[in-house]
């Protein structure tokens, strides 16, 4: 592989993908998706792939909501609409029911509702603690191996050219600008635009530049359980669960199985080096998902434990992206940082950071927030109504 292609993209999950897939359908000629592994080897595959619009930044919350729209009308086979249930304790009521009226004021369907209520739309849970709770009815959750697949094809199809099994070991600066990037193997392929979308990795490969990504490397787990059975059938799907009383969150995933994961992502384990990092969870993160997930729905008591797995999120200081391009190195595009919300802004932000490439400007969202000099600017995205990572 070399020559000059005219945007190179590193990093195959779901948002290299989407950026890769959008530019083509913008006209861009040689579009180049350089992959280490293959597409959705990281943390893409092992996504939670939760498609929920509940946050306190209108722009982000715009994101997610078109996002999901898109996920539900392009990729319905591997869209579950679930709804989701948010549960905060009853301190954190009024802000979660300013939050509620933000996210309709730009057209997110929810609200807040009693318990009474949440126990119409799920009777097997255990509201003894009086939450404030809000409804999301439109959520839902995606097979994230079938997202992946998806985008890939529809990528190779429009002819976007993936080169998967090679690493991008450096980007090339000439005359102050990125010039192309050099794989392992000292094959260098040329371009005028190099998107950085390498997740965990992002943050060596912009060093290679001379560029200092604020990005720490860190391990959520998840758990999967069996939902108990009763006779020969098990226990029907729940709506999804943010439950930040009990710091989890939960959906339903393989029929009759369930998806458990923690909240406080400050409670992640750092992760020295994403290359020697096991997949696997421990033993103890598995017991403590399920114990936490029976204290808002009892019957889990009675689950049966399925192990689990360990992905990677990048996380910045105000756990927002970095996306745009750096005054160090014209050319060089950072798309990172995701902190654990990439997935269900994929759709929606490749198709603006493609739009940026090509235009030179965003189109429905603009994404400047997200700059990558925010924080040396002392701007780090802010949510109108913070009460949580959701918020």
């Amino acid at each position: 592989m070399s020559g000059k292609a005219d945007v190179i993209i590193v990093g195959g999950g779901v948002m290299g993908l989407s950026i890769a897939l959008h530019l083509r359908q913008l006209g861009v000629g040689r579009v180049l998706l350089i992959e280490k592994r293959f597409c959705g080897a990281g943390s893409s595959g092992k996504s939670g792939a939760i498609c929920r619009q509940h946050y306190s930044n209108e722009i982000t919350a715009a994101l997610a909501r078109d996002s999901l729209r898109w996920y539900a009308s392009e990729c319905a086979a591997h869209f579950h609409r679930s709804g989701c249930l948010f549960f905060t304790d009853p301190a954190q009521a009024a802000t979660m029911a300013l939050n509620v009226e933000l996210l309709r004021s730009i057209g997110i369907n929810t609200e807040m509702c009693d318990t009474a209520t949440a126990a119409e739309i799920d009777p097997r849970l255990g509201l003894d603690d009086a939450p404030a709770v809000c409804v999301e009815p439109d959520a839902g959750w995606c097979d994230a191996l079938g997202i992946v697949d998806t985008l890939q094809e529809r990528a190779a199809t429009v002819g976007v050219e993936l080169l998967c099994g090679a690493r991008a070991e450096r980007v090339v600066v000439s005359g102050g600008r990125a010039a192309g990037v050099e794989l392992e193997s000292g094959t260098r392929v040329t371009a005028d635009v190099i998107v950085n979308a390498a997740n965990a990795w992002a943050g060596p490969l912009a060093a290679t530049a001379d560029i200092n990504l604020p990005i720490r490397v860190t391990k959520p787990q998840i758990a999967f359980s069996l939902r108990p059975r009763d006779g020969h059938a098990a226990s029907p799907a729940h709506p999804i669960i943010a439950d930040l009383i009990h710091g989890f969150y939960a959906r339903a995933d393989l029929p009759g199985q369930t998806l458990i994961g923690g909240l406080d992502i400050e409670a992640d384990p750092e992760v020295p080096d994403p290359d020697r990092e096991p997949e696997g969870i421990a033993d103890d993160m598995v017991e403590d998902l399920n114990q936490r997930i029976a204290r808002r729905i009892p019957e889990m008591s009675r689950s049966r434990s399925r192990g689990g797995m360990g992905a990677l999120y990048a996380c910045t200081p105000d756990h927002h992206a970095i996306i745009g391009t750096h005054s160090e190195c014209a050319g060089l595009v950072t798309c990172a940082g995701f902190s654990g919300h990439g997935f269900k802004l994929a759709p929606e932000i490749g198709r603006e950071v493609a739009h940026h490439i090509v235009k030179g400007g965003y189109d429905r969202h603009d994404l400047e927030i997200y700059r990558p000099s925010r924080f040396a600017e002392g701007q780090p995205v802010r949510g109108r109504y913070e009460y949580s990572l959701l918020g």
